[in-house]
């Protein structure tokens, strides 16, 4: 009996063995690139880039368009994000981040009269940053990685 127990113990630890590792993978993330990844390139632009505000409000409102990927190879970060800094401020703020091989469709409808708002497209180092910290994807040939939006009266 404890002869039939020691093998199926021994049998239970070499299934154990092999079989663990890829049934616990199911259900993990998988680690994003760390060597030869792939270079993040995307664009942006905005439908609008002076924002004429109507008469009857004082917002007015533009459509990002944009997209991220990874050329040619995996992703070492996660998300890719639309940042905004007003006039000179230091800082900038999430809009919207997404995750690579998409182009995304952003509504912006608070721009105000007398601000500029730069875009700019960046993977995701925190919600409110340093412009300064802000890692600046790589643009597609002939687009670009940020855009200027600029609110206007009448």
């Amino acid at each position: 009996m404890r002869k039939h127990g020691l093998l199926f113990l021994s049998a239970l630890l070499l299934w154990a063995q092999f079989m663990a590792p890829d049934m616990a993978y199911a259900y993990k993330v998988k680690n994003l690139c760390i060597v030869n990844c792939g270079v993040p390139i995307g664009f942006i632009n905005a439908s609008l880039a002076v924002v004429i505000l109507p008469s009857s409000s004082s917002m007015g409102s533009t459509q990002l368009k944009w997209t991220w990927d990874f050329e040619p190879r995996k992703p070492w970060f996660k998300l890719g994000c639309v940042y905004v800094h007003v006039n000179d401020q230091m800082n900038a703020n999430v809009v919207q981040c997404e995750h690579p091989g998409n182009t995304y469709t952003t509504n912006i409808s608070w721009i105000t009269a007398g601000n500029m708002y730069t875009f700019i497209l960046s993977p995701y180092v925190g919600d409110t940053v340093p412009v300064d910290s802000l890692i600046q994807i790589v643009a597609a040939p002939g687009k670009q990685t940020s855009v200027d939006v600029t609110g206007v009266l009448p």
